[in-house]
């Protein structure tokens, strides 16, 4: 799997997994703190048009939310995502297990 494949799965990982990430600022900072990704708008555009997430704006922070077919796609992908992000990131193994052990926050219906 390619690394920017990889780093997908963890956007929608992150945003299915954790609240407090599913505005554009705070997932920012944990994507580029974390695990130095950049490219952040390729990352949220490419999931929006691939129907994983839904956007939302309020007062002018967009949020994120996982759709069920995002849903559907990271459950589809897990087995792949554990054995490769463990791989692409060796220095986030507790960061990315304590998100393994949380539970999903929701999903928005988008039919």
């Amino acid at each position: 799997m390619k690394e920017y494949e990889v780093n997908k799965l963890l956007t929608l990982l992150i945003i299915n997994k954790v609240q407090s990430f599913r505005n554009s600022y705070d997932l920012t900072k944990v994507l580029a703190w974390k695990f130095g990704i950049i490219e952040f708008v390729d990352l949220i555009d490419s999931l929006l048009q691939s129907e994983l997430i839904a956007k939302v704006v309020i007062n002018g922070l967009s949020h994120y939310n996982m759709t069920l077919k995002g849903v559907d796609y990271l459950k589809a992908n897990e087995e792949t995502l554990r054995l490769e992000i463990y791989k692409l990131y060796p220095l986030q193994i507790e960061f990315i297990d304590s998100l393994w052990q949380r539970d999903d926050v929701g999903v928005v219906n988008n039919g």
